[in-house]
């Protein structure tokens, strides 16, 4: 028994090192399935009947229409909230499209609001601000967490760069957008979220610095045709900085891993050399 308790005490150290260090990966990849299912639901909804999905489609662009004359972010009603939490939702749960960013390889589910849960596993579209259905003088704008373990979601928007492109997915509609514009704000400077008379935006909200929180990073992009060419980029991007949660996946755990390696190979081979040294 006394012979069994330090190889016992070797595997937990290594189970526990290793469960701490596959924990992100795993609770990604695992919200990454659930998003997919989400969005293959409202894929198969989508197509479900055209024709009754363009009057879904013209609610939302009266909706948008309100929204102009109240303003952006303006406080809604009691009943044109309702009225918003219905529109675009195609199977009761809340969800409202999704959107594609190749660049950060990532493809989330879009719902109503931005309360913590559904923050805590995808975008969330904000209310007082256009749906995102596309058309002139809209400006929708989608916000998702930074720096989850649980989640990726917006955790690399600052690698986004202008010229680089993102779709939005509503009902039987894609729209695709071009980054035109990044900026860092204050939480309160909203008038960067405002309608222009004409425009048709979209824009990409979190929060940083990283871990700080005490901005809101800003990724707008202008509606292009599906057609239209990507433009060059006028030069080389510069290489971003290794903040902490970079610094956190790329360095300290592999790091971390190496170490637990090491030292359990270590346990492993006195508990094997004081086993034969005994017999």
């Amino acid at each position: 028994m006394k012979k069994a308790l330090p190889v016992l005490a070797v595997v937990l150290i290594f189970v526990l090192g290793l469960g701490i260090m596959l924990y992100p990966a795993v609770a990604n990849y695992l919200n990454a399935q659930s998003q997919t299912v989400a969005i293959d639901q409202y894929e198969e909804a989508a197509r479900a009947n055209t024709a009754y999905y363009e009057g879904l489609l013209e609610q939302a662009q009266a909706f948008n229409e309100g929204v102009l004359k109240r303003g952006t972010l303006a406080v809604m009603t009691e009943a044109e909230k309702a009225e918003y939490n219905s529109l675009l939702n195609l199977n009761g749960d809340g969800v409202m499209g999704y959107i594609e960013i190749p660049k950060l390889d990532l493809r989330l589910s879009i719902a109503h609001g931005t309360d913590e849960d559904v923050l805590q596993k995808m975008v969330g579209h904000v209310e007082g601000t256009s749906l995102p259905v596309g058309g002139e003088s809209t400006h929708a704008v989608l916000s998702a967490h930074r720096g989850l373990p649980t989640a990726k979601l917006f955790s690399d928007l600052d690698l986004m760069q202008v010229g680089d492109r993102f779709t939005i997915y509503t009902l039987n509609q894609a729209l695709t957008y071009q980054v035109d514009q990044i900026t860092v704000i204050l939480p309160e400077e909203i008038e960067a979220l405002a309608i222009e008379p004409g425009k048709d935006y979209v824009t990409l909200m979190t929060c940083t610095p990283y871990a700080v929180n005490t901005h809101r990073l800003l990724v707008r992009g202008v509606r292009v045709p599906d057609d239209a060419p990507t433009p060059e980029p006028e030069s080389e991007p510069e290489k971003e900085p290794l903040d902490a949660r970079r610094l956190l996946q790329n360095v300290v755990l592999p790091a971390t891993a190496g170490i637990l390696f090491v030292i359990m190979t270590v346990l492993l081979l006195k508990v094997v050399r004081g086993g034969r040294r005994k017999k």
